[in-house]
């Protein structure tokens, strides 16, 4: 397995050095979930509609995207709903 090569901007962002890119927005890494990811695929309003949410994700990253889905699911899904999350990583964090 390789591990990602990153670096932290003085600002706190994790860089990746393999594609030379951000990981996530630096202006706002939680708002871009929030709209890119979440809102874009009908979430959290899906989390009423099934007992059994499956989400299966490529590129994992620093895992935002699953931290915030956890949060929201958490926070708005019925006591008996289930979440299942998949994501796939080619370059995991160490």
């Amino acid at each position: 397995m390789t591990n990602a090569n990153i670096s932290w901007l003085a600002s706190g962002e994790p860089f990746s050095e393999q594609f030379q890119d951000f990981y996530f927005s630096t202006d706002g890494g939680l708002q871009e979930t929030d709209t890119v990811f979440l809102q874009q695929n009908g979430f959290p309003q899906r989390f009423n509609q099934s007992n059994n949410i499956k989400i299966g994700e490529t590129g994992f990253g620093t895992g935002l995207n699953f931290l915030v889905t956890v949060c929201r699911f958490l926070s708005h899904a019925p006591k008996n709903c289930t979440l299942d999350y998949l994501s796939i990583e080619k370059y995991p964090l160490s």
